[in-house]
């Protein structure tokens, strides 16, 4: 029996052990829990502190960079109405070197061609009208000039105001209307 007795007291006392046990455990928990509580609040208002005088420094150097912008702004405005006017040496003109390029060499063998072949086609041009005013009889001699060159067919008529046709060659022609040097 005594066995039994002291298995029932031994059971009766773990049990208040443990209760207590697990209490202290739970207030170690909450405690622990409230002082995080505590201090999640302390660096919340720290962080809300640090963000405010961060925005005031911000507003503080926008308004300091944009009065620098006006005083520079102002100082290169004096500058320039007392800056004085660059003149170019005159020595310097002398001292140049010009230097051979072979691509400006190429552009003005091309343009000395384009020359020769614009001076070619004006000869040709004047040629051409020469020979032109030349084919073109106006009297009875040039006429017969143009005949014993042998080129072409000549015929020689004359024309009344009859505005009929007549025969004149190959063609038929008539007169409609001629405003003579003599009337």
């Amino acid at each position: 029996m005594q066995e039994e007795f002291r298995s029932k007291s031994g059971s009766a006392t773990r049990f208040p052990i443990a209760f207590a046990l697990a209490f202290v455990v739970v207030a170690a928990i909450a405690a622990y829990a409230f002082h995080e509580h505590n201090l999640s609040k302390q660096l919340a208002a720290q962080n809300s502190a640090v963000t405010s005088t961060l925005n005031a420094t911000r507003d503080q150097v926008s308004a300091l960079t944009a009065r620098l912008d006006t005083i520079s702004a102002e100082r290169a405005a004096e500058q320039a109405a007392h800056a004085p006017v660059y003149h170019k040496p005159m020595a310097a003109a002398g001292m140049r070197h010009r230097i051979d390029d072979p691509r400006w060499k190429k552009m003005q063998g091309q343009l000395d061609d384009q020359a020769k072949q614009i001076d070619a086609t004006r000869q040709d041009l004047s040629s051409a009208r020469t020979e032109l005013q030349g084919s073109i009889a106006t009297t009875h001699d040039e006429l017969v000039l143009l005949e014993k060159k042998g080129e072409r067919s000549y015929f020689e008529f004359d024309l009344d105001k009859s505005g009929q046709f007549t025969r004149e060659g190959p063609v038929g022609v008539r007169l409609q209307r001629a405003k003579t040097k003599n009337e």
